[in-house]
């Protein structure tokens, strides 16, 4: 009879104790579920934002590696064409050089005494001194141009 007028017995106090007890931990289970998926969910942010940056850094990489692949393009095209430039002085070094040796070989050697008359010896020997001393001067002139010791 008592049940029937709304009194409660203390099984049934024990009961809603226990009931409310359970509420509470679940309540606290649920606030920390919560702060665990807030703090999870803080993480993916950060890891999302940690991904950009890393995405921007390699797109910006990539940009600067055909930068860097063009100009090293760029640089072997330049090299390129300094070996043909370069060749080209040396091919025409080595003409000049056979030249020199060719206009050597051709004159003529004449004995100072053969063609000695009054006055002439001196200037003959003043003339070959001077065309020697050019050849000289020009070939370490072209030396000096070509760069060889």
């Amino acid at each position: 009879m008592e049940k029937e007028r709304g009194c409660r017995t203390p099984e049934d106090t024990a009961e809603v104790d226990n009931l409310m007890y359970e509420i509470e931990s679940a309540k606290r289970q649920i606030a920390s579920l919560q702060s665990m998926l807030a703090s999870r969910t803080n993480e993916i942010a950060r890891l999302q934002n940690q991904l950009i940056d890393r995405e921007v850094l390699l797109k910006q990489a990539a940009v600067c590696m055909n930068e860097a692949a063009e100009l090293c393009r760029k640089q072997t095209e330049q090299m390129d064409n300094t070996k043909r430039i370069y060749q080209n002085y040396e091919d025409a070094w080595r003409v000049l050089l056979a030249r020199l040796d060719r206009v050597r070989e051709q004159m003529p050697a004449v004995p100072v005494a053969s063609v000695m008359t009054s006055g002439t010896g001196n200037r003959l020997e003043e003339a070959r001194s001077a065309v020697d001393g050019s050849m000289r001067r020009a070939q370490e002139n072209l030396r000096q141009i070509f760069g060889e010791e």
